[in-house]
Parts: structure tokens; C-alpha cells; sequence
């Protein structure tokens, strides 16, 4: 997929597209943010926004579980490694634009994966 195409979808979706190197892709409300190397790897970037255009945008119980049950955990980290500034996309407070930014659901996914591990580790 190349910028062309993702702009044209975006804008049919009525989302604005801002690259960066600091994340692999995420959706903010009407904003679209993609890593610019994504478009490197057909397969991954296809599915990478894929997964962005069900986003409502909204901080919805639909929206958690798009985050946790799809994509492969294993392209992203090979991504990852490769681009490693894509490793920002991890934590889940930041700055953009001067603004704080919380990602509520990396939040609630890092809650349930320590409380399945201090689960399986007490038993």
C-alpha cells in the first residue's frame, strides 16, 4: 500500500493521516498516526490498518477488544526490532503536541496480562 492509497481511505473514513517514526500506527478521534516504514511491509501495513479503520475513534468497549484480540504480536516486535523507535508505542502515556495523551487500553492490556501472570506464577 503506498501514501496515496492510505490518504484515500483515510479520507473516506473522515480521518487526517500524520506520520511518525514513533509508533507503529494508532488512531486518536479523527486522527490516523502511521509509521511511515509500515509502508515497507505490504502484509503488515494492510493488516496494521485494517485494524485502525474498525477504531471508532471513542474510547468504547469495542475498541479494547480490537486491541486485544487482533494482530500478530510477532510482526509487531519484528517491526519493532527493526524500527526501534516503534518501541514508544508501549508506553502508554505520552506528549503530542503539547498535549498529554493516555492510551487507556495498552493501560487495561497491561493490567490483565500482570494479573494473568501473578496468577499462573502463584499457582
Amino acid at each position: 500500500m503506498d501514501k496515496t492509497t492510505i490518504l484515500k481511505k483515510a479520507k473516506e473514513n473522515n480521518l487526517t493521516v500524520e506520520w511518525s517514526d514513533w509508533l507503529i500506527s494508532a488512531r486518536v478521534q479523527n486522527l490516523l498516526l502511521i509509521n511511515p516504514n509500515l509502508l515497507k511491509y505490504d502484509k503488515f501495513c494492510n493488516d496494521t490498518l485494517a485494524h485502525e479503520f474498525k477504531h471508532t475513534g471513542k474510547m468504547t468497549k469495542n475498541d479494547l477488544w480490537i486491541d486485544m484480540v487482533e494482530g500478530s504480536i510477532i510482526d509487531t516486535l519484528v517491526f519493532c526490532f527493526r524500527h526501534p523507535k516503534a518501541f514508544a508505542r508501549f508506553i502508554p502515556i505520552a506528549i503530542y503536541k503539547k498535549e498529554l495523551q493516555v492510551d487507556v487500553n495498552t493501560i487495561i492490556i497491561y493490567f490483565v496480562i500482570g494479573g494473568l501472570l501473578f496468577f499462573i506464577l502463584r499457582m
